[in-house]
């Protein structure tokens, strides 16, 4: 008689799961709830999954490399999220530092100058449902132009939260990130 054990295969009656296949179950259960999990990830876990012998433990140290806290150290800033990159997925980092009194055309150069980039204004909500603490409350730029007009860019507004876009000309703050894509 056959059943199915706490790791989700089936098995005969009687058998336990080892504690190694219940620590990989969790942990590759976890990346597939994400909202996009890394196709590595999804491999991993469907050959955990179709049984020991096509799962590869090799491959849970990698997933759990992915394990981060927003608001954890990384990277040389802050864990912020997870983002993409030309359709991949990567893990967006807050940078330390930021400019205050500049133009979208200033910021947009210290970015460059840094190695680094602002926000794009997908990214900036993100920004302030979770490290909004890391921030003064005042508009910030990102380096998405609206598409309205080229005198004029997005920005997060971390007082009250909201979206605008303003003149470039508008005198506001910038922080930098960093985009680390995942293997």
């Amino acid at each position: 008689m056959t059943t199915t054990n706490a790791t989700g295969h089936a098995g005969e009656v009687g058998e336990r799961p080892t504690l190694d296949n219940l620590l990989a179950a969790a942990i590759l259960g976890a990346f597939e709830n994400r909202k996009a999990p890394t196709a590595a990830v999804v491999a991993a876990a469907q050959a955990f999954r179709a049984g020991p012998a096509a799962f590869d433990a090799a491959d849970v140290p990698r997933a759990a490399q992915l394990v981060l806290n927003i608001g954890d150290a990384f990277g040389g800033g802050i864990y912020a999220g997870l983002t993409t990159v030309d359709g991949q997925p990567a893990r967006l980092v807050l940078m330390p530092g930021e400019l205050l009194g500049a133009d979208w055309d200033k910021c947009m150069a210290w970015a460059k100058e840094s190695g680094c980039d602002l926000p794009i204004s997908d990214e900036q909500p993100q920004l302030y449902e979770h490290l909004k603490s890391e921030f003064k409350a005042r508009f910030y730029w990102s380096s998405t132009q609206h598409a309205g007009g080229s005198a004029y860019a997005w920005g997060q507004n971390f007082l009250g939260g909201g979206q605008v876009y303003g003149r470039k000309s508008f005198s506001g703050a910038a922080r930098l990130v960093r985009r680390l894509i995942i293997q």
